[in-house]
């Protein structure tokens, strides 16, 4: 199972790279469950990647929910945050959360 592998941080970049409708799914369920950190920046560089590939698709938004509440990269952050308005799907609660983050960038983007 991808979530026991030593290799589970590349899980997201080979999805990437051999993409099939419904993928989305599998990369965000690995997403879900991961609770090391450093796991979970490789995946959350692979899933912006994965998302700039396909700007168009539409199962970003539960993907981007999940990487706010997951990832703790501030660089991330603020690229969830830019999505997350430019969809229109920035909620009071997170707007909040953001008025208060550590990274100038993220503030701005919420004023």
């Amino acid at each position: 199972m991808v979530e026991r592998s030593p290799y589970r941080e590349k899980a997201i970049s080979l999805l990437n790279r051999n993409f099939h409708e419904g993928d989305h799914e599998l990369a965000l369920s690995w997403l879900d469950v991961e609770q090391d950190r450093n796991c979970l920046h490789s995946m959350a560089i692979d899933i912006c990647n994965l998302l700039a590939d396909r700007p168009s698709a539409d199962f970003g938004l539960p993907i981007l929910l999940s990487l706010y509440e997951k990832d703790p990269c501030s660089f991330h952050r603020e690229f969830v945050v830019r999505d997350l308005l430019a969809a229109g799907a920035l909620n009071e609660q997170i707007r909040a959360e953001c008025t208060w983050d550590d990274e100038e960038e993220v503030r701005a983007l919420v004023k």
